[in-house]
């Protein structure tokens, strides 16, 4: 009998525990069907919506979010082409808190971005087209409270003055690696946001040229490009170059006092953005070093990385020590700024720069042979001096 009562006892614990880590389960993720049947939903709601609101109102969805909580989207833009469906707009009639949705075929993408509560949920499928809806950290969505310049005092000077600096003939055609698997464009002289994007909640924008010198646009790409070195891909200023890649494998990225995107920060993008319908990141600060500081930050985001900030003093945005700081934190200031795993004291962030980014658009392949047959012969003159060499040190 107390054997019996025990296995009993033991199954109600295990039912328990079932239901305890379901539950949990639930509260950070939400199913919603399959892609097609949650599409379908959205479009019955939106005609239920529409047959009962005055007209010229703005049309609107409510959604429960996975901890149950509702949440009003109001759709600014719609767009319905062949087997895709795309709706963007505002969140509970508040500008900063946006939403995008878009269906296509059995995949869905999207977010619910509530920059005033600092929440964010996405959108996503699985192989099987089954649709949920998720909770996230918010800047594992989109780079938020990215400092604007502070001090221009203490930024580093560019060793070269503006007088002597080495500028491209013509600023508007650099390649750092012609013929990449991916690459970057580094848009200075002004861009026209078609509308149906996440940014500004599906509204068009038409973003003011940069109006940043030849030599600061040649001393920002110099410095990004630098950034990118390690990797298959290629920062450019030639919109041409842009062009002649698909879709899926480049990435735009704004130089422009327009800052509609996020008004008060130095920049900002959205995480994994990478090659996605063309949505650009942007950058607000328009000198070379800073500048470009900003741009490989929110590039770097767009290639799916995050933060480097600390937990002691807790802050999302780490600054650096001596002449160093990491590029996901904040390199305004420093004249060594590089790609970082955490490798200082109290890191909240300890991914792998290199190798996270290096799963979008691979490594620069190495330039000199490994074996005898490969390697690179080093000239040497009559008194021995030999000659200069250059090349790209590969991952071991």
């Amino acid at each position: 009998m107390k054997y019996i009562n025990m296995k009993v006892l033991m199954g109600i614990l295990l039912l328990m525990s079932f239901q305890t880590g379901f539950a949990q389960q639930t509260k950070e993720q939400k199913a919603l069907g399959s892609t097609s049947s949650f599409k379908a939903t959205l479009k019955s709601k939106l005609v239920q919506q529409r047959t009962v609101q005055q007209p010229g109102l703005t049309s609107g969805i409510t959604m429960a979010t996975p901890n149950n909580e509702e949440v009003k989207l109001n759709i600014r833009f719609e767009e319905e082409v062949k087997n895709s469906l795309t709706l963007v707009g505002d969140v509970n009639g508040e500008e900063e808190n946006s939403f995008f949705i878009r269906t296509e075929g059995d995949e869905l993408r999207g977010n619910i971005v509530l920059k005033s509560e600092k929440l964010a949920y996405e959108f996503y499928s699985d192989k099987l087209g089954n649709a949920f809806l998720r909770e996230k950290p918010i800047d594992q969505v989109i780079c938020i409270e990215y400092p604007e310049q502070i001090n221009q005092a203490k930024v580093p000077q560019t060793e070269a003055k503006a007088a002597d600096f080495e500028v491209a003939e013509n600023v508007y055609d650099l390649q750092s690696l012609p013929g990449a698997y991916g690459v970057v464009l580094l848009d200075f002289d002004g861009y026209f946001l078609p509308a149906g994007t996440g940014w500004i909640n599906g509204n068009s924008l038409n973003a003011a040229p940069s109006g940043m010198s030849d030599a600061a646009i040649q001393e920002a790409w110099d410095l990004i490009s630098e950034d990118f070195r390690p990797f298959n891909i290629n920062i450019t200023t030639s919109q041409a170059v842009y062009n002649s890649y698909p879709q899926n494998r480049r990435q735009r990225c704004v130089f422009t006092p327009t800052n509609n995107a996020a008004p008060g920060a130095g920049g900002v993008a959205f995480v994994t953005g990478f090659g996605y319908q063309d949505w650009p990141c942007w950058v607000f600060i328009l000198s070379g070093k800073s500048g470009g500081e900003a741009a490989s930050h929110e590039i770097g985001h767009t290639l799916g990385l995050g933060h480097d900030g600390r937990t002691n003093p807790e802050e999302g945005y780490f600054r650096g020590h001596g002449d160093w700081a990491p590029i996901m934190g904040v390199g305004y200031y420093e004249p060594i700024t590089q790609w970082s795993r955490g490798e200082y004291n109290f890191a909240n962030n300890t991914q792998n720069d290199l190798s996270i980014m290096a799963s979008y658009v691979g490594f620069r392949a190495d330039d000199h042979g490994n074996n005898f047959g490969g390697s690179t012969f080093i000239n040497k003159d009559g008194s021995g001096n030999i000659s200069m060499q250059y090349g790209v040190i590969e991952v071991l």
